[in-house]
């Protein structure tokens, strides 16, 4: 009996050893569970933000740290976004402002290339009219006096003389357009009477250049139309616009001189015509100068109306005078285009030049 006791208070005592090592075991596995956890959730927005600090430093402007709660890891997390945000802004102002900058040093070299255009083509058309000013100034000082030869070298004088004049009045007129200082005396009169009074002018020109063109011009005015030459230009029909009578005199006059400046023979027609804006009671005048000349070469046809656009070594021309004309049409309020007869049909040739003008009633 005493040593069945005692057998059974041993394997008690081994039972007893075994579980106490067994719960020593649990604690210690719980317990070190627990401080992973603790250690993990610790150390997981300290990897997040040294991961963020890796990506940002590569060029990743665009990471962002999420953080929950009010401690101070979620204060450091926002505020590595907040220094995330503005290192983004200010690299995106920086690459505007380098864009302006990149910008702006593209406008000083075209206003450069301007300025050396402007020299180039100012000094060659000065140096052409001056020229025979002064050969012909020379030789009616020094030769016997003739009527007809002088009578004859003074219409070139004049006529260079007139050629240096126009050009000043254009170097002026640029720089009054770009400096804000070009103003219109507006007044209200009828454009085809004064078209009609321009091509009269336009015709004598024609005629002392020895050039086989006709001129024609038509009006269509509502429902009423004319078609006319310019010989036999009677008509009823009134287009009244309130506009720079002498500004707009000079658009005409430089439309049309250029017509005939790329124009050998065939004929320039000036159609002037009126057109309802948007199905209101608005109207506009529309005057278009179609010539059967040369046309408009294809490099200048997209920088038309800027300045010193010009390829004309026959004619001549310092480019100037669209530039000028497209800045008048556009103070009043309307618009001026151009284009190659041959883009409407194939076998057309010259060029259409057109502007539009608003009515005031």
């Amino acid at each position: 009996m005493v040593t069945k006791l005692g057998e059974y208070a041993k394997d008690s005592s081994q039972y007893s050893i075994f579980l106490q090592i067994l719960f020593a075991v649990l604690n210690i596995g719980v317990t070190t569970a627990f401080i992973l956890y603790i250690i993990r959730k610790l150390l997981k927005p300290i990897f997040a933000l040294t991961n963020a600090t890796s990506q940002l430093k590569s060029g990743n402007l665009n990471v962002v740290v999420k953080s929950k709660g009010h401690d101070e890891l979620s204060f450091l997390s926002e505020s590595f976004n907040s220094m995330g945000t503005a290192i983004k802004n200010y690299i995106k102002k920086q690459n505007q402002l380098t864009k302006q900058l990149e910008k702006a040093n593209e406008e000083l070299n075209y206003r450069d290339q301007l300025k050396d255009d402007f020299i180039n083509v100012a000094a060659h058309e000065l140096k052409t009219p001056i020229q025979p000013i002064l050969g012909l100034c020379e030789l009616l000082r020094d030769r016997e006096t003739n009527i007809v030869k002088d009578e004859e070298i003074l219409d070139v004088i004049i006529r260079n003389s007139k050629r240096l004049m126009k050009l000043a009045e254009d170097i002026l007129n640029v720089a009054r357009i770009e400096s804000g200082s070009f103003f219109l005396n507006k007044e209200r009169f009828d454009i085809g009477e004064m078209i009609s009074e321009i091509m009269n002018d336009i015709e004598e020109k024609i005629v002392e250049n020895k050039k086989n063109i006709k001129l024609f011009f038509e009006l269509y005015n509502g429902n009423n139309n004319n078609n006319n030459n310019n010989n036999n230009n009677n008509n009823n029909n009134k287009i009244i616009v309130e506009a720079d009578r002498n500004r707009l005199c000079q658009v005409i006059s430089n439309l049309l001189n250029n017509a005939i400046k790329f124009t050998d023979e065939g004929s320039i027609t000036v159609i002037v015509g009126t057109k309802k804006i948007n199905n209101n009671n608005s109207n506009k005048v529309i005057v278009s100068i179609k010539d059967t000349g040369t046309g408009i070469d294809s490099e200048i046809l997209p920088k038309l109306f800027t300045k010193f656009a010009t390829k004309s070594p026959i004619a001549g021309g310092t480019g100037l005078g669209l530039f000028i004309s497209k800045s008048i049409i556009e103070m009043h309020g309307g618009s001026i285009w151009a284009f190659n007869n041959d883009e409407k049909n194939k076998d057309d040739r010259g060029s259409t030049f057109t502007f539009s003008l608003p009515i005031k009633e």
